[in-house]
């Protein structure tokens, strides 16, 4: 591929670069903007785009691509800044970072990424702000014990409760949003059904990890952090240990998996033989979590729900 466009993104604007034409392009990042950049790309349809994630900000971009029916791919950000010292170059400007994309995307051969469900940012976003109102609720309640004031003890009691409705009115909403788009309701229902996994992870996964399905066991165990790296040099070899990935999804599987080894008989099997190994509790848990997201991955793909026995 010869033909491809790297975009780096900033709140304020694009940076393009073209790689056939070796054209630069600037423009605001807002509507305006990115009509101007389709005028830009013209007939003459490129092969890819390349752009990094950068949280709330390509998140235009990337709709209004998938919806003109450009190909696209978008990069991590400390994979993108490891090319581009693999290949020596040490400055970084926002031109330079346009440019290295669109070679990273050449030299990797990256693949274009289908689009995302429609509600996939939605359910994300209020997943995030879930996350933060459950840490403010422990918070109030942590100074809430040490209250001596009635008064700052009275604000507490009010902001805890005040939290506590919040958080069901986001989980209402998650129950809307999920019901709404069929695909992503029986998604749900399959994740649901795995003994130890609530609402709350089912949706999390769902939201957080839409390669479910469509990934090997290795893929989905290495997205979402799961995969014992190795770690070997010459006569020394490390013990493998797990990194990387995406950290919400590995954190809700955690309790899943404390459940699971517990009352779920064939993880409970595979709990206890590690045990019975020698291996420590935390690695047997973890093997349980990385168990427990690769069946995840094969029922999605098989798109039936748990049962006790392999149909």
């Amino acid at each position: 591929m010869d033909d491809i466009v790297g975009i780096d993104v900033s709140k304020a604007d694009l940076k393009v670069f073209r790689l056939k034409s070796r054209e630069h392009l600037c423009i605001p990042n807002d509507r305006p903007g990115l009509r101007r950049l389709r005028d830009w790309l013209g007939s003459d349809i490129p092969e890819l785009i390349v752009f990094e994630v950068t949280g709330a900000y390509h998140r235009s971009l990337e709709a209004f691509l998938h919806l003109n029916g450009l190909r696209c791919v978008k990069v991590n950000p400390k994979q993108a800044r490891r090319y581009c010292q693999a290949v020596g170059q040490l400055a970084k400007t926002d031109r330079v970072d346009a440019e290295l994309l669109a070679r990273m995307g050449r030299q990797l051969d990256l693949q274009a990424q289908a689009a995302p469900p429609a509600n996939q940012t939605i359910l994300q976003d209020l997943l995030v702000c879930r996350r933060g109102l459950t840490k403010d609720r422990i918070a109030a309640k942590t100074r809430l014990a040490v209250a001596t004031l009635p008064i700052l003890a009275r604000m507490l009691r009010r902001r805890i409760r005040q939290i506590g409705e919040d958080i069901a009115a986001i989980d209402a909403e998650l129950q809307r949003l999920t019901n709404q788009d069929p695909g992503q309701k029986r998604r749900v229902e399959i994740l649901a059904s795995i003994p130890g996994l609530g609402q709350l992870t089912a949706v999390t996964m769902a939201a957080e990890l839409p390669e479910l399905g469509s990934a090997t066991a290795k893929q989905i165990a290495a997205l979402v952090g799961l995969a014992p790296i190795a770690q070997q040099s010459g006569r020394q070899e490390k013990p493998r240990r797990i990194q990387g990935g995406r950290p919400w999804v590995r954190r809700s599987l955690y309790m899943p998996a404390l459940v699971a080894s517990r009352f779920n008989p064939d993880l409970k099997r595979v709990y206890q033989r590690l045990l019975a190994a020698g291996k420590r509790q935390k690695v047997a848990l973890t093997a349980v979590m990385r168990k427990l997201v690769i069946l995840a991955n094969t029922l999605i793909a098989d798109a039936r729900k748990w049962s006790p026995a392999a149909p």
